[in-house]
């Protein structure tokens, strides 16, 4: 018989990477959520400081789509939270 490839996956120990790599996906996307709110709310309404801050930050791992996204958001009140 064949050699099934479809259940190679979970047939063994599980790899290091499959683990490791969405952990530290997340933690990226954490960090940028994290540094986006603190940008937003020191640098208030002014879209180009924030804009240049975040692609200087990130631009190689944000969109430019994703960038002016998270451009759109307020945040002006958030800084009250603490």
């Amino acid at each position: 018989m064949g050699k099934n490839n479809t259940g190679d996956l979970f047939s063994g120990p599980l790899h290091p990477e499959y683990v490791l790599l969405p952990i530290a996906i997340f933690a990226i996307y954490k960090e940028i959520s994290e540094k986006s709110i603190l940008w937003k709310c020191l640098y208030g309404d002014d879209k180009k400081i924030f804009e240049k801050k975040i692609k200087s930050e990130y631009g190689d791992i944000l969109t430019k789509d994703e960038i002016k996204k998270i451009n759109s958001f307020k945040f002006h009140t958030w800084g009250r939270l603490s």
